[in-house]
């Protein structure tokens, strides 16, 4: 696979994991805090955001295991950490979400590692 293409393969595993963890987001946004009662618990699993998030980690699940065709296992999983990047990013942008210097400092972390390791 070109260098190009694993590159966009492995941001476009993170992109995905992140979208699921916004949709989550929106939907306790929308929907407020969880609650185990029954009624609760049907209206957040027929929620559309709720089901487009998990459809969104079934998806991520599926692209890691394409991505074992062309990186180890333990390759995926350190790449798979972009994902909490993504979700970072994507709160923020989408959500508005705060980000702490702890978070940042960590995403930092997260980015020059999957780059050392990807090498």
């Amino acid at each position: 696979m070109p260098d190009l293409l694993v590159y966009l393969f492995v941001i476009g595993m993170a992109v995905v994991w992140g979208i699921g963890g916004v949709l989550f987001g929106l939907a306790f946004k929308q929907l407020g805090s969880f609650q185990l009662q029954l009624s609760y618990v049907a209206k957040w699993l027929l929620n559309p955001l709720v089901i487009a998030a998990v459809l969104t980690g079934v998806l991520s699940r599926v692209l890691f295991y394409v991505g074992i065709q062309f990186f180890s296992v333990s390759q995926l999983t350190l790449f798979g950490a972009l994902g909490i990047v993504a979700t970072l990013a994507l709160a923020r942008g989408l959500l508005g979400d705060e980000l702490s210097t702890r978070e940042l400092v960590g995403a930092s972390l997260v980015i020059v590692g999957t780059a050392l390791i990807g090498r």
